[in-house]
């Protein structure tokens, strides 16, 4: 009978002391999903139904096969109060979550995996009834696997998942962590399981977008214009005219100049520039022939000028000397 009276008046106690809800996350603004389990805590007597609730922070609204996706968000796991109470006989005060096996499957396709946390930032609460505690977390990336439809689901644990560090039996649970108290026990382990079969608490379901169809070649558009499109030979361009040879221009400086010549006189605000005897060039059409090529072609007439009147010269001798033989005769 006195051990009864002790036991109720530390429970009055404990309950006075603190209060146990957790303040609630005013940023919790993604998918909330949440599952009762069965728990067994070191330090303490017979199993306790736990409760896990898990939120995630925004995740996209839709994912692409080979893409990566990342998850991070906050869980709250509550224990009855017969936890606090036990946690209190060890006059805890406090108690935070350091270390946790707890993960959440991901499913896409026909590939599943457990994603185990990278990352648990535990808050140290007050230890109160019901005894709860809380945590961010952040998970690894999950690549969509390539050839996946449908929808990437992300689950909360359920069943052989982890090894019980609390009790043989059952030798695999759902999801262990450690608790952190500041009282005569520092650390309680605790394991969570499921019985039975349970399917798996969905937390949110993302969809996986189809890779666009990359149409075949030459196959038609849908609302595309039904008319023909040209072929090779009618779309290439005509082929370019080959260029006509230009002979290389001339400087007029460099033509054969006269002995005579005399340069033009400069004019006041203009350049002066040098006057060829000879026209630079003659054009007729696209063809022309340099100053030069003129020149060269000009000399041999005074040549065979000077040629001819000399054969002229030789005749002329000799019908002068036939004739003067026929008078003397």
């Amino acid at each position: 009978m006195r051990a009864r009276t002790v036991l109720a008046a530390l429970t009055v106690a404990g309950a006075a002391l603190t209060s146990g809800a957790a303040p609630a996350r005013a940023d919790d603004t993604g998918p909330t999903a949440a599952m009762s389990y069965d728990c067994r805590l070191s330090a303490g007597w017979g199993a306790q139904a736990g409760e896990l609730e898990v939120h995630l922070d925004a995740v996209p609204a839709a994912v692409a096969p080979g893409e990566e996706v990342s998850l991070a968000g906050h869980l709250v796991l509550r224990f009855p109060d017969s936890a606090a109470l036990q946690s209190q006989l060890t006059l805890a005060r406090t108690v935070e979550l350091t270390a946790t096996s707890f993960g959440l499957t991901a499913s896409a396709g026909a590939s599943t995996r457990l994603l185990a946390p990278t990352r648990i930032d535990g808050d140290r609460v007050k230890v109160g009834a019901p005894l709860t505690v809380e945590a961010d977390f952040t998970l690894p990336g999950f690549v969509v696997p390539t050839g996946a439809t449908g929808d990437l689901v992300v689950s909360l644990p359920v069943g052989a998942a982890t090894p019980n560090t609390v009790t043989a039996s059952p030798a695999d649970v759902a999801f262990s962590g450690v608790l952190a108290h500041d009282g005569l026990v520092t650390t309680r382990n605790l394991s969570c399981w499921t019985t039975g079969d349970v399917a798996l608490p969905v937390l949110a379901r993302i969809p996986v977008r189809r890779a666009a169809a990359v149409p075949a070649p030459g196959a038609a558009q849908p609302g595309a214009d039904a008319t023909p499109a040209p072929s090779a030979a009618a779309a290439a361009p005509p082929p370019a005219a080959a260029p006509l040879a230009v002979a290389p221009a001339v400087d007029p400086a460099a033509a054969p100049q006269p002995a005579d010549a005399v340069p033009a006189a400069a004019v006041p605000g203009q350049e002066a520039r040098p006057e060829a005897a000879i026209p630079p060039r003659t054009r007729d059409g696209r063809i022309f022939v340099p100053a030069w090529a003129l020149a060269l072609a000009g000399l041999p007439l005074p040549a065979l000028a000077v040629g001819y009147a000399l054969v002229l010269r030789g005749r002329l001798r000799r019908a002068r000397t036939a004739a003067a033989t026929v008078a003397a005769a």
